[in-house]
C-alpha cells in the first residue's frame, strides 16, 4: 500500500510500482491481519499521497510499444531498473494528436501539446533500451528537445530514426566493446567532479560509445567515451550505453549520476542513494512548495539503512523536517560540514521516512 502511495499513477495502472516477480510472490494471510495492517498504513498513504511532487524523469514508452509485447515487457523491466538506482520518475506513453485516437489508425503526426505538456512537468524523457522510432514518436522526441527538453538514451540499444541522424543527436552512430578498470570523469556529471578516476575494481567488459561529437562526460580512452551530452536545438541530449538493469554496481552508479546530471540540468533537484537499493523499494524525491520532498519505502522484512547526499542548493546548511503519522514534525538543523557529508537514516521494515528538505536560513 505505501509503495502505492509513493507512486505515480497512469489511467489506472500504477506501472513504476511494478515488480518483475509480482506474480511470482504470494502469501496466503488471515483476512483479520489484513484489516490491522490496512488500518494502520492508511494514514500513512494519504500523508504521502498529499506530498508527492511531479517527477522530473519520465520513462517513455513508444507507439510501436502497443503492437509488441517486447516493447513493454522491455519498458517495465526498465522501471524496475529506475527503482533500484533511486530515481524517481513517472511513465510517459506516446498520445496521438486527437483525430488519430481511433482504433487501427497509425499515428502520422506528433501531438505536439503532449512534448509541451512533458517539457513543463516532466522535463527529462528517459529512451532506454529502445532500438527505433517510427514515423510520430521520433517527430514527437525531436520536438521535445529541440523545444527545450532534456533527452537521456540509454543502452543497451541506441534508438535510430528517420526524424533525425543519430550522430547528430546523440553524438555518435556506433558503439564498441572495451575491457578497463577505471573510467576517467571529464566533465561534473552528478556528484561526480571532473578529474575523478572511478576504479571498477577489476577489468570490466562492456560497451562504449565512438566519440564524434558533444561534451564527454566519462571515457575509457580519447576514443571511447561511457557517457556524452549533445546540444540539439534548445534542448540536450546524454547518452550512453549502459543498461538500467546494469548489474557491476560502480557502473550503475555511474549511470545514476548521468541520469541526476539530466535533471539537473533540466532545473530540478534531487538526492543521491547509495547504491544498490533493494528490488522492494520505492524513492520519492521533488520539489513541491519550495521545499524538497523525499520519501523512501521499505517494502522489506529488514531494516534498511539510507545514505543520502544532498544536492548543492542545500549544502551550505539544510534544514530537514521528518514528517511521522498523527501530524507531529522533528526539525533538524544541518550546518554546512553536516550538509555536504550527507544524512544517514533507516527505514523499518515495511514502513517509511517522509521529509521535508529546505535551505538553513
Amino acid at each position: 500500500l505505501l509503495a502505492l502511495a509513493a507512486s505515480i499513477p497512469l489511467d489506472g495502472l500504477v506501472l513504476s510500482s511494478y515488480c518483475a516477480d509480482v506474480f511470482v510472490r504470494r502469501e496466503e494471510t488471515a483476512a483479520s491481519a489484513n484489516e490491522e495492517v490496512l488500518q494502520e498504513a492508511l494514514p500513512a498513504f494519504w500523508m504521502v499521497q498529499s506530498l508527492l511532487p511531479q517527477p522530473p524523469v519520465a520513462l517513455y514508452i513508444p507507439y510501436t510499444t502497443r503492437c509488441s509485447g517486447h516493447l513493454l515487457e522491455n519498458a517495465l523491466r526498465c522501471a524496475d531498473g529506475l527503482r533500484r538506482l533511486g530515481l524517481y520518475h513517472t511513465i510517459a506513453v506516446f498520445a496521438p494528436p486527437k483525430r488519430e485516437t481511433l482504433p487501427y489508425w497509425t499515428p502520422t503526426k506528433p501531438n505536439q501539446q503532449q512534448a509541451d505538456y512533458l517539457r513543463l512537468h516532466h522535463p527529462v524523457l528517459l529512451l532506454a533500451n529502445i532500438a527505433r522510432f517510427e514515423g510520430a514518436d521520433g517527430e514527437m522526441v525531436a520536438n521535445f528537445i529541440a523545444g527545450g527538453g532534456v533527452a537521456c538514451f540509454v543502452g543497451p540499444r541506441l534508438a535510430r530514426s528517420n526524424c533525425f541522424e543519430r550522430a547528430s543527436l546523440i553524438g555518435a552512430e556506433k558503439t564498441d566493446t572495451v575491457v578497463t578498470d577505471h573510467i576517467h570523469i571529464a566533465t561534473d556529471m552528478g556528484y561526480l567532479h571532473a578529474g575523478q578516476r572511478v576504479a571498477l575494481k577489476n577489468k570490466v567488459k562492456f560497451e562504449a560509445l565512438l566519440h564524434k561529437r558533444g561534451v564527454v562526460l566519462g571515457r575509457v580512452d580519447e576514443k571511447h567515451t561511457v557517457a556524452q551530452a549533445v546540444r540539439f536545438g534548445e534542448g540536450v541530449v546524454f547518452a550512453t550505453p549502459l543498461a538500467l538493469w546494469e548489474e557491476n554496481t560502480t557502473l550503475s552508479a555511474f549511470l545514476t549520476n548521468l541520469l541526476l546530471e539530466a535533471v539537473f540540468t533540466a532545473g530540478r533537484e534531487h538526492i543521491l542513494l547509495e547504491h544498490p537499493l533493494p528490488a522492494e523499494t520505492e524513492v520519492v524525491c521533488g520539489g513541491k512548495n519550495g521545499k524538497l520532498v523525499v520519501c523512501v519505502v521499505n517494502e522489506t522484512d529488514k531494516e534498511l539503512p539510507v545514505v543520502m547526499r544532498l544536492p548543492e542548493s542545500l549544502r551550505k546548511g539544510a534544514v530537514v523536517s521528518i514528517l511521522s503519522v498523527g501530524g507531529s514534525v522533528r526539525k533538524v538543523v544541518l550546518d554546512e560540514k553536516q550538509a555536504k557529508a550527507g544524512v544517514r537514516f533507516r527505514v523499518p521494515p515495511h514502513w517509511f521516512a517522509l521529509m521535508l528538505l529546505e535551505k538553513k536560513k
